[in-house]
């Protein structure tokens, strides 16, 4: 009870921040005749918990024992994992502290990659509710940094849950090579890969969500320099049938989940946003809106034997309870953290 009432009051603290911070920052860029960016707010939130001290103890709360969910040999404390659309060291501890059973880390590519022009992150209105809208386009260090970036995260060696690696590309090459160089480095931490095939800011990446056997032949030179779990992360723009095609694939290849789903793709226009105000034609939907399709999707890996994440829209216990019926073992969030990352102690409470 008490860490509920607490988890509560910071949640109402951290709106009522986030929502300050969003209106001067939006005012300020109307000043400079700029137009409002949300990036600007996320980095500003970003620099504030990089300089709260006391964020472990303030961040902590316990996770239920009987929520533990095994994975072939990966055990998830919680099946609440944070599906990351940012590499931010703080974020991604405050997350785990509240209660994440793993965190999947940004998607990586393998060379410096600046990511489209802004604004190229905004939130907007979907039926009433907030959603996000991101064409953030990948940004990154590139591999190799990354790997030196992320063995300085000395948190991570404490933290006792797996954590994903997402992994992005431009050809079936690209994620060969930066799996190849993982591998021959040395991690003190339990890791996973997932395979992000489905995102429209890498087209020729995104080919192995469209070409079922060039993920399995990606697949098949993987588990020749790896047997670590892999995760494959599908889009809700495939077919049903495209869905069910790659879950009989991965079932037939040693420790594979099946990631369902990403963002949708979706017109700037249809959800009330400029060219000046957002820089790409068509990006990626994320918010309640999407939680249909994503239950849609986990409906029918049901009679596939492969694990599930299920990713996309999930915002309430509602949605957990009915994509746990529809055959999910654990539950990717992004957005309804950005907006409350507090209700991850709500989901392990009620769990």
């Amino acid at each position: 009870m008490i860490n509920e009432i607490r988890a509560k009051s910071l949640g109402y603290v951290y709106k009522v921040i986030r929502t300050l911070s969003k209106y001067f920052i939006f005012r300020l860029s109307k000043g400079k005749q700029n137009q409002p960016d949300l990036e600007s707010v996320i980095n500003f939130g970003d620099s504030i918990l990089d300089l709260i001290p006391f964020k472990p103890t303030l961040f902590n709360f316990s996770i239920p024992k009987k929520n533990k969910v095994s994975v072939y040999d990966l055990e998830f404390p919680s099946p609440f994992i944070v599906s990351s659309f940012k590499m931010h060291s703080s974020s991604l501890q405050m997350w785990s502290s509240m209660g994440a059973g793993s965190v999947i880390v940004k998607t990586i590519l393998p060379d410096v990659s600046l990511g489209n022009s802004r604004p190229r992150i905004q939130e907007v209105d979907w039926n009433g509710k907030p959603h996000i809208l991101n064409a953030m386009g990948l940004p990154g260090p590139g591999i190799s940094s990354f790997i030196s970036t992320i063995q300085d995260w000395d948190w991570l060696k404490k933290l006792n849950r797996p954590v994903g690696i997402s992994i992005g590309g431009h050809s079936s090459h690209d994620y060969f090579e930066s799996i190849k160089k993982i591998e021959s480095c040395s991690f003190n931490f339990t890791y996973f890969y997932e395979l992000n095939i489905s995102c429209p800011n890498t087209p020729d990446g995104a080919n192995l969500s469209k070409h079922v056997d060039q993920l399995d032949a990606l697949l098949r030179d993987l588990r020749q320099i790896t047997n670590r779990v892999i995760s494959v992360k599908l889009s809700p723009a495939q077919t049903n049938k495209e869905i069910k095609s790659y879950g009989n694939l991965l079932s037939s290849y040693d420790r594979m989940i099946v990631n369902v789903g990403n963002t949708r793709p979706t017109e700037r226009n249809v959800v009330g946003l400029s060219e000046l105000q957002f820089t790409r034609p068509v990006a990626g939907l994320s918010g309640p809106a999407l939680i249909e399709r994503t239950r849609e999707m986990v409906r029918e890996l049901k009679s596939v034997n492969v694990p599930v994440i299920a990713t996309g829209g999930i915002s309430t216990a509602s949605d957990i309870y009915n994509l746990k019926s529809d055959g999910a073992d654990l539950f990717g969030m992004a957005t309804s953290l950005v907006f409350n990352p507090f209700i991850l102690v709500e989901l392990n409470k009620r769990f």
